[in-house]
This record gives C-alpha cells, sequence and structure tokens, in this order.
C-alpha cells in the first residue's frame, strides 16, 4: 500500500509512540526515558541507516522524542496547582462546561482559580447534589465553597466503565460535592468570547425545547445541529447503536463538507472580484472553526474542520497536497494542540474510519476500474462504506463486544 510508506506516515506514527511512552511510564524521568528508548531502538536506526536512510532513522527517532515531550509537558502540574497549596480553606471554582445531569445531581466541569487568597489551578469535577428548588449553575458562574477536593473512585466492579481513568486523560483528578448550604454564587462576570458562545448556544436550545416540535423531534434537531446528545433518550440511542447507524446522530465529516460546500456557494460571487477566491476561502475557515466552537470541538468536528482548514491553506499557497497527507498533518496538529484526544474514543473512531477508507480506496484501485459514469460513483461509494466499516471494527468490538452489519445494506 503506498500510503504504509508515507514518510509523513511513518512520522505520525513515531509521534503517536512518543506520546504512549509518556503515557505508560509516566512515573519514570523523562531523560530516563530517552536513554532507554535510544538502547532499545538502536538497532532500527543502524539497520536504516546501513540502507543509507539516516535522515529518515533521525526523524523516526526525534518524532519519537518530540510525542514524550509534548505529552509529558502537558501533564505537568504546575507549581500553582490547587494541590501543591498546603492549608487551603476556601476554594473559588469557575464553571467550564455543564455535563449530562444524573437522577441526583447536576455535574460540571470546574477550575479551581484561589485557594483561600492565592491564585491557583488546576481542572476538578463539580457534583451539585439536586434538592427542592435547586437550580443548575451554567458556564462562566463562580462559586465559593469550604469542601475540599477528593480522589475519585475507580470502578468497584470489574470491567466496569473507568470514568476516574476518562477524567484523569482530561487532567481531572478529584472531584466536590456540593449541596446547597455548601457554596454560595459570586457574581457572575460579563460573558466574553467562549462564554458568550454557550450562553447564546444555551438561549438557542431552550427556544428549540420550548418550540412546538415534539421532544424527539427537538431532541434528533438538537443532535444533529448543535452537537447535543444528552437530550436523546437512550433506548433511541441504543437503537442507533445496534443498527451500527450511530454515526448519523453525531456531527462528522459529512456534515463539515455539506456546511462547506453551502458556504462555498453562499460566497460564490466574490470569485468574480480578483482576490475573491482567497476571501472566500478565508471566510469559510472562520466560519467553520465557529461552528467546530459551537458544537463543543467534539473530536469529529475538529478533525473535519482541520483537514478543511489545511485543503484552504493548501490553495492559498497554490500548493495541494495529497489528501492523505492532510489527514496525517491534520491528526499530528490536533494532538499536539490537545494530547487527551488520543485517549477519546471518538478521536480514534473518526481517523480509523478515515485512514479504512483510503486502505480501501487504494486497494480497490487495484481489483476493478470501472469505466461506465454511473458504475464508478457505485463503485467508489461502496468503498467508502465499507472501508470506514472495518477501519473501525476492531475497534468497536473491543469496545462494545458487538460488530453491527446492517451497514452492508445502506
Amino acid at each position: 500500500m503506498p500510503h504504509l510508506d508515507s514518510f509523513f506516515f511513518k512520522c505520525l506514527l513515531a509521534f503517536i509512540a512518543g506520546q504512549l511512552i509518556a503515557q505508560y511510564f509516566s512515573n519514570i524521568p523523562f531523560s530516563n526515558i530517552i536513554f532507554l528508548l535510544s538502547l532499545v531502538c538502536f538497532p532500527l536506526p543502524l539497520f536504516l541507516i546501513i540502507q543509507n536512510k539516516g535522515r529518515q532513522a533521525l526523524s523516526i527517532y526525534l518524532m519519537v522524542v518530540l510525542g514524550m515531550w509534548v505529552r509529558s509537558n502537558y501533564y505537568q502540574i504546575p507549581s500553582n496547582h490547587y494541590s501543591l497549596i498546603p492549608e487551603g480553606t476556601h476554594y473559588t471554582v469557575r464553571i467550564e462546561r455543564v455535563l449530562k445531569p444524573n437522577t441526583y445531581a447536576f455535574r460540571y466541569y470546574g477550575t479551581i482559580v484561589q485557594v483561600n487568597q492565592s491564585p491557583s489551578q488546576g481542572k476538578i469535577l463539580l457534583i451539585q447534589k439536586k434538592e427542592d428548588g435547586q437550580l443548575p449553575l451554567s458556564v462562566g458562574h463562580f462559586i465559593l465553597t469550604k469542601e475540599i477536593p477528593f480522589s475519585i473512585a475507580a470502578p468497584k466492579n470489574p470491567g466496569a466503565f473507568d470514568y476516574a481513568a476518562y477524567l484523569k486523560n482530561l487532567r481531572i483528578r478529584d472531584q466536590i460535592e456540593l449541596s446547597p448550604q455548601e457554596y454560595v454564587c459570586l457574581t457572575k462576570q460579563p460573558a466574553y468570547g467562549s462564554d458568550w458562545l454557550h450562553q447564546v448556544k444555551s438561549n438557542a436550545i431552550k427556544r428549540i425545547q420550548s418550540s412546538p416540535l415534539s421532544s424527539h423531534a427537538a431532541a434528533h434537531w438538537l443532535a444533529l445541529v448543535f452537537g447535543e446528545q444528552q437530550f436523546l433518550e437512550a433506548e433511541v440511542r441504543e437503537a442507533y447503536s445496534q443498527a451500527g447507524v450511530i454515526h448519523l446522530l453525531a456531527i462528522s465529516g459529512l456534515h463539515i463538507g455539506i456546511l462547506s460546500f453551502v458556504i462555498s456557494g453562499l460566497f460564490r460571487p466574490l470569485l468574480w472580484w480578483r482576490y475573491g477566491q482567497w476571501i472566500q476561502q478565508l471566510l469559510r475557515v472562520i466560519i467553520l472553526w465557529g461552528f467546530a466552537f459551537w458544537t463543543g470541538l467534539q473530536p469529529a468536528v475538529v478533525r473535519a474542520v482541520t483537514f478543511f482548514s489545511l485543503l484552504d491553506i493548501g490553495h492559498w499557497g497554490r500548493r495541494p497536497q495529497p489528501a492523505f497527507h492532510r489527514m496525517v498533518l491534520s491528526a499530528f496538529i490536533l494532538l499536539w494542540a490537545y494530547p487527551p484526544f488520543l485517549n477519546q474514543l471518538g478521536f480514534q473512531l473518526s481517523y480509523l474510519a478515515v485512514f479504512g477508507i483510503f486502505i480501501a480506496h487504494a486497494f480497490a484501485k487495484t481489483i476493478y476500474h470501472p469505466k461506465r459514469k454511473w458504475k464508478k460513483r457505485l463503485w467508489d461509494f461502496s468503498v467508502v462504506c465499507i472501508g470506514a466499516q472495518l477501519g473501525v471494527a476492531p475497534l468497536i468490538v473491543y469496545h462494545f463486544n458487538q460488530l453491527p452489519v446492517l451497514f452492508f445494506s445502506q
């Protein structure tokens, strides 16, 4: 397969390997890991140097070291972390994200911005118990509490979902449980940037929920346009999952492609100007990234928007690159900017699906060449569907212990 021999793809694998080494050997000092890595990987660079591929060997080794450094630096605990400030009695917490509530409590991601009178940082899980007349908090709220953060418990049943490990990947290690008498809400500051965008989004969600639409239709509308799936009933999501079409409820590259096509059509009159094409592409990139922030920077959306952004940047430089290289570059950029993506199932499924499409398309070219246009389109469509499903099949079987086959009828 030509894609597997790509130098950029090998560098991406080396970068991912470096991040995995830093993740599973986080207790070993960085310098010791590099020394051990040099000893273990010595035969491979030596073999490549003998084959006159010394630059490639050096590049791959440096990418492994770079991956280790990026992840180690991201998860390094800062000196003003709340856990390092002694004798903390009062914690000021800012609400960063509202999670799906359960039967007993509202849940949030927050940041401890102050311990006593000392500025601090560090993410935390907030549990606000539901009681009569208790109103949920919103993004941008500040609360003051005396409750001391404590560690998140590991799962009690073997094989159960390890929520503590999931939050640790997001740099959240502790939680605070709040009762109405245990905290006070401080004055909410004016909303700017992402807070303002979240406020607009929350108001739009409330309007849709209070509209004449049925709860079933409103939940689907919120999932497809706003990226909010928590309003769907558990039975509906389970039915989509068992049918193998759960991806239809998630905003993915297909939605971003349609949105990009619509934006290009709306700004097509700009092409009549001298620099109209550049302006059109710039507006498309801005709108797509605005939509990505609107949906909460979901992995599939970020991947697709990054891919389309690299496509437009390639046109600006008048040096368009192969689609596979853009996919590799987008993965590299995202893993550098936000290492937790590597352990998120949505990110893994998204890129495995695209990678499966590329491999299947390259293999399909070697076995069949339809001459008629309609046959070629049907063949390409079938290859894309099968390639995407085969790419994500191992991960689906591992996590969900099932392999839906309804996609063969699509």
